[in-house]
């Protein structure tokens, strides 16, 4: 779960392999109003919609993900997507927060060749 109540407890796991093709090359958000049974809602216990990360692969991309983390800010600050390469981030998702009253919320990562 990522929301602001419990953000301090959060933790991200994921799965470290050698093999190109396991690699994930990016990830997407996904905001739906129904709920998806196969997927684990980042918002559990929150109101609103279900959000879900959905890892994405692409076997032909030559960069894998090597490294992740959440990029985060205050909304009256504006928009800090545009300022993630300044925190070594190469691609981020889409808002995680998107249609909520809170901070911004990306879920970023840095990629490496293969």
């Amino acid at each position: 779960m990522i929301n602001k109540v419990i953000a301090n407890k959060l933790r991200l796991c994921f799965h470290a392999s050698n093999k190109q093709n396991e690699a994930a090359t990016s990830f997407q958000v996904a905001i739906q109003r129904r709920r998806d049974q196969n997927l684990m809602d980042l918002a559990a216990g929150a109101w609103g919609s279900y959000r879900y990360l959905i890892r994405m692969f692409d076997p032909i991309q030559q960069t894998r993900i090597q490294r992740v983390g959440l990029l985060r800010g205050p909304k009256a600050n504006g928009d800090i997507i545009s300022k993630k390469s300044d925190y070594g981030w190469d691609k981020c998702t889409s808002n995680i927060n998107e249609g909520r009253n809170g901070d911004y919320l990306y879920l970023c990562w840095k990629k490496i060749e293969v």
